[in-house]
């Protein structure tokens, strides 16, 4: 799980209390998992951008992409200027 995941799962976790305590409405809660199911979705989007990116760069250095892994010691997101969310 992401930082970003681990923030709006924390965020939905003190909305439902909120909500439990009666302090805030169930639309609080209801947008906070919205939030977090959302920035979910976009994951594998990402995840596909990195493998695209990771093929793309071991085409252009003539290596399999498994090498180029390596190459960049598993941090391919971070060196390829792919941030998560």
């Amino acid at each position: 799980m992401s930082p970003r995941q681990k923030k709006l799962a924390t965020a939905l976790e003190i909305a439902e209390v909120r909500f439990n305590a009666g302090a805030v409405t169930e639309l609080d809660v209801s947008q906070a998992r919205a939030l977090l199911r959302s920035t979910e979705a976009t994951i594998p989007g990402f995840e596909t951008d990195i493998r695209r990116a990771k093929n793309a760069l071991a085409i252009l250095l003539g290596k399999l992409p498994g090498a180029i892994e390596a190459m960049l010691g598993g941090n391919a997101a971070e060196l390829l200027g792919i941030s998560r969310p």
